[in-house]
């Protein structure tokens, strides 16, 4: 169990923590753009977020941090992705890391909401 929570709770957010510093050293070494480091980090925070739910979920008991974690990815990310994106969309042309963010951030934010209206009981109906 000592390895499994170890696993989950220091080695996946390392691995993700050094995912984002070496993306970020790319951003710098091209361009600095402090906003596409911010759309950046709140993307690999909600996915990261998803990904410690998800494990815990699976392998490990339901805590009151993992309520909190889940309160945020559902009513707190999905406002911050749009948000992102609607001020990403006038910089889609400028690299394509910006263009990876801007649908990083739509994606994200419409399996989030379409999710959720499943879970409540209100089913999107696509036409």
């Amino acid at each position: 169990m000592s390895a499994l929570f170890s696993c989950i709770y220091i080695l996946t957010p390392a691995v993700g923590l050094i995912a984002f510093l070496l993306l970020i050293r790319k951003i710098r070494r091209t361009r600095f753009d402090s906003f596409l480091e911010l759309a950046y980090f709140l993307l690999f925070v909600a996915l990261g977020g998803w990904l410690l739910v998800a494990l815990t979920a699976q392998f490990l008991d339901w805590s009151g941090m993992a309520s909190l974690g889940m309160f945020y990815l559902l009513l707190v990310a999905p406002f911050l992705s749009i948000i992102t994106a609607w001020k990403l969309r006038n910089q889609r042309g400028r690299s394509a890391l910006h263009l990876l963010a801007f649908w990083g951030h739509i994606a994200l934010s419409m399996t989030i909401l379409v999710t959720t209206s499943f879970i409540l009981g209100f089913p999107v109906r696509f036409r």
